[in-house]
């Protein structure tokens, strides 16, 4: 089972903790290939982009440079990310963290979480993927 989960919910945590996040979690080891970028992350909290942009890319309303989306960075990050997700077991249970709070004010809130479990659900059909 892969859980993806945020690290202030230990409560959902199954196996080994991996972190996903921008920021370095004491004792978590990180899956670099799976991390945003930061331009992305801060842009998106800051209310700058919406989630599809966050998704897609967007260009940068004061520099007027593309920036790339996760989904383009997850692309160039392929060889990592196949070669990880061919690596999954499924008798093996991990979790996959970040800082991001599964709800803000009773909504569930937007997290590149969600996004890792529609990738892992497209190339691992045996896999159970929990998303908190």
């Amino acid at each position: 089972m892969i859980v993806l989960a945020s690290i202030r919910e230990p409560q959902h945590h199954r196996g080994t903790v991996f972190n996903i996040a921008t920021g370095e979690m004491k004792g978590v080891p990180r899956l670099e290939f799976l991390i945003p970028g930061w331009k992305i992350v801060r842009d998106h909290q800051r209310g700058k982009i919406t989630n599809d942009q966050y998704i897609y890319g967007y260009r940068d309303s004061e520099t007027n440079q593309a920036v790339p989306g996760y989904r383009q960075i997850l692309q160039s990050r392929w060889p990592a990310v196949s070669t990880w997700l061919k690596s999954l077991e499924a008798q093996i249970d991990l979790t996959l963290v970040c800082f991001c709070k599964e709800y803000e004010n009773g909504k569930s809130k937007f997290c590149h979480r969600q996004y890792i479990k529609a990738v892992i659900e497209c190339y691992r059909l045996d896999l159970e993927v929990i998303l908190h």
